[in-house]
């Protein structure tokens, strides 16, 4: 395949909808993508892995490392998902996502064995596949590995090499898969600490602290709790929390940095190349768009990717922290699939007003529909689309934040941004 058959390929997938797990339409285990990568000689052994899960954060707590990371001299895969702008995003090598000629030949070569051997990987198996052989060919030091849901029979965990794994925030989403208390979801998301390896663990309820430790027991890894801490001082251009500074906004982004920071700080200890002035600038440096980003400041436009109810506290929690008493104009698309009446009950009280759009998703709750639930609990929503809703808020003069699905903000942000440079 070449490039643009590649990318046609990959976009005819079905999409993953956990319903169909739940009704047995579907399989969410290991055995296929293990199978495939054994057929490709197992390339996910050829590297050392920061394996990332959790409900909140993962990405970001991603972001800040990699910017930490490709500050040395040491090469740095990076896998996260999903994409915001661009496919070949997810799959990164020394800040450089993976060129089409590459994705193209190695895509080709997913493709033939499945075919070969009468497998039926899905897209994000494929994806993973994928990375796993350009990580190989590009001989990464470290890579940095982003869960997609849950983790103990996420597509990514079938790595062996695991130096540390992070525990993010954990919080109630996919509960239908997950389980529906913290303890149930953490579980799944502790199944990727591997023996003797370093788990870093965000402060949280004691609830989780306990599964986390009782996993770690098992598989004799050493837990490390990271402190608690809050910024210093912040405005629109950063926080500053100890004597370090970031760029990404968001109240809890000084926590997510702070888990980054205890990383790289354990694995100097372990002998890996990194100065305390790498930490420093890629703290600095990290960019992670759509995660409570001001992309517009007069008026003032907001992209965020909150998606569930815990993120969209936080976000709440951000906004009443820079802009006070303000009320918000929300633009808001979500999947079906998530506990949006609880995210309208966090937001309602800040709000002026609601648009809403149905997100470029089979499993979008429609905007027809949020918009009669929000107007059900009292406040005024009006039905968008996402062809019209940058045009239809361009002259509202106060904040207008856009947030839900990350299949949306992306492309929300790309049209606000373009239309500044135009």
């Amino acid at each position: 395949m070449n490039y643009e058959e590649t990318m046609h390929w990959l976009m005819h997938f079905p999409v993953f909808q956990p319903k169909n797990v739940i009704h047995g339409k579907a399989r969410m285990d290991l055995n296929t993508i293990r199978a495939l990568l054994a057929y490709l000689e197992n390339p996910q052994d050829a590297c050392s892995y920061i394996h990332i899960a959790g409900t909140n954060g993962k990405g970001s707590c991603a972001a800040y490392l990699n910017s930490i990371l490709t500050q040395t001299s040491m090469h740095i895969g990076f896998f996260t998902s999903p994409h915001l702008f661009d496919w070949k995003e997810q799959i990164q090598v020394d800040n450089q996502w993976i060129d089409p000629l590459s994705l193209a030949e190695l895509a080709t070569q997913v493709r033939n064995i499945a075919k070969e051997h009468d497998l039926h990987p899905s897209m994000y198996e494929v994806t993973c596949a994928i990375a796993f052989l350009y990580f190989q060919h590009k001989q990464c030091d470290l890579v940095i590995l982003e869960v997609g849901l849950g983790g103990d029979v996420d597509a990514t965990n079938v790595v062996s090499h695991t130096v540390c794994a992070l525990i993010t925030a954990i919080g109630l989403d996919h509960t239908e898969l997950l389980g529906h208390t913290l303890s149930e979801i953490t579980s799944h998301k502790v199944g990727i600490i591997k023996p003797h390896c370093d788990v870093i663990v965000y402060p949280q309820t004691q609830e989780v602290l306990e599964v986390v430790a009782s996993q770690c027991q098992q598989r004799d890894a050493k837990m490390h709790i990271v402190p608690s801490i809050q910024a210093d001082t912040k405005d629109l251009s950063g926080q500053s929390f100890h004597d370090y500074h970031t760029q990404l906004l968001g109240t809890y982004q000084v926590q997510n940095a702070m888990m980054a920071i205890t990383t790289a700080q354990i694995l100097q200890t372990k002998g890996y190349p990194i100065a305390s002035a790498d930490i420093h600038r890629g703290i600095k440096m990290t960019i992670w768009p759509c995660r409570f980003e001001i992309i517009q400041k007069d008026p003032i436009r907001i992209v965020d990717g909150s998606h569930n109810v815990q993120g969209v506290y936080q976000l709440k929690k951000s906004l009443e922290t820079y802009f006070k008493a303000e009320k918000i104009t929300f633009v808001m698309g979500v999947l079906e699939d998530k506990d949006y009446e609880v995210m309208i009950d966090i937001l309602g009280p800040i709000s002026s007003c609601f648009y809403t759009i149905t997100p470029p998703n089979p499993r979008a709750l429609d905007a027809q529909t949020l918009a009669h639930i929000i107007q059900s609990k009292g406040h005024p929503a009006i039905v968008s689309s996402l062809d019209q809703i940058v045009d239809q808020t361009r002259s509202i003069s106060s904040i207008v934040c856009f947030f839900g699905s990350l299949y949306y903000v992306g492309q929300v942000r790309n049209k606000i941004c373009m239309r500044q440079f135009r």
